[in-house]
């Protein structure tokens, strides 16, 4: 979007200013735009530029009335101040100092606000600038409440059967996997993820988990959950990937490979997920608490606990609350 001084609309429709009445305005400074054949540039009175507005200015946008399961799109259009046709009140640059184009779009607005005023007999003053409509935004939407993140696919270990006299690699038992189910809570008004490294298919994942941790939303410190309870009522339906992969230069690489692991899942609506380790894996570290160092040494207490502070309580307010519902 172009820079300089804006309001943020949603919607088709004019933005009075002035005197008029409607949504005031802060004053722009003083001169305009136009000075030497451009339209854009704040000008000083004296004719000489004071200020180089921005080329472009970030809008951010925050719509707090989405739905879970409705997808969005946005346009949005700016109200940028005209610093050459200011608000009533406001010293406009001299005619002199503005371009052919700028005067004659000065003198187009001045007829228009003058035939409105006339007609509602209120003073009318258009004081700004309409950008055009942006491109329509990526669809957006809220995430599932419950959703299960692939970790690791293990295959099954295979057993050697001879056929017809030749060895074949047989599967004797089902694949596992390591996946995190992350709920959202609504008490607690944050994601809290869970780790189980026994899900098999057919697992329903709905279990407890001893520990977890989870990020507080408002001071995103990592907040420790004991014996939390998970209802996903997701159900893992597949299993695939995770097998070795044939090494063709020995020499340049020594470490073996696995083909990507796949988890098919089955929602409570009954939609089918797949999960790719490699795309999971941006979640799983959004959602990773790094655990402490045990060697690590601990702070040590520099409180005076010599003296007359020896054996009384500490004075002062008592540790503080965590905010939000944990």
């Amino acid at each position: 979007m172009p820079g300089g001084p804006s309001r943020l609309s949603g919607g088709e429709g004019g933005m009075p200013g002035g005197r008029g009445g409607g949504m005031p305005m802060p004053m722009p400074r003083q001169g305009g735009y136009g000075r030497g054949g451009e339209d854009g540039g704040y000008g000083g009175m004296t004719g000489q530029q004071t200020y180089t507005p921005p080329k472009y200015k970030l809008v951010r946008f925050t719509d707090t009335y989405v739905e879970r399961g409705r997808k969005y799109r946005y346009r949005v259009r700016l109200f940028l101040h005209d610093p050459n046709h200011p608000a009533v009140g406001v010293m406009p640059p001299s005619a002199a100092s503005l371009s052919s184009d700028v005067q004659k779009r000065i003198k187009a607005l001045d007829e228009a606000d003058a035939k409105r005023t006339k007609d509602t007999g209120q003073t009318w003053r258009t004081a700004w600038v309409m950008s055009p409509w942006s491109e329509p935004s990526p669809i957006a939407e809220l995430p599932s409440p419950a959703r299960a993140l692939a970790v690791k696919v293990k295959p099954a270990a295979p057993q050697k059967v001879v056929i017809n006299g030749k060895p074949i690699d047989v599967a004797i038992a089902e694949p596992s996997a390591a996946a995190y189910t992350v709920v959202f809570d609504e008490r607690k008004i944050a994601d809290v993820p869970a780790e189980n490294d026994k899900v098999y298919r057919g697992s329903v994942l709905n279990y407890e988990v001893k520990e977890t941790h989870v990020i507080h939303p408002v001071t995103k410190v990592p907040v420790k959950l004991e014996k939390y309870n998970v209802f996903s009522d997701l159900v893992v339906a597949d299993l695939m990937g995770g097998e070795r992969l044939p090494i063709v230069d020995t020499k340049a690489m020594t470490q073996p490979f696995t083909a990507l692991g796949e988890m098919l899942v089955v929602d409570a609506q009954g939609n089918l997920h797949v999960q790719n380790e490699a795309q999971d894996i941006e979640y799983i570290r959004r959602y990773t608490v790094v655990k402490e160092d045990p060697n690590k040494p601990k702070p040590t207490d520099t409180s005076d606990t010599t003296g007359l502070n020896e054996g009384a309580p500490a004075r002062g307010r008592g540790p503080a609350r965590r905010q939000g519902c944990f």
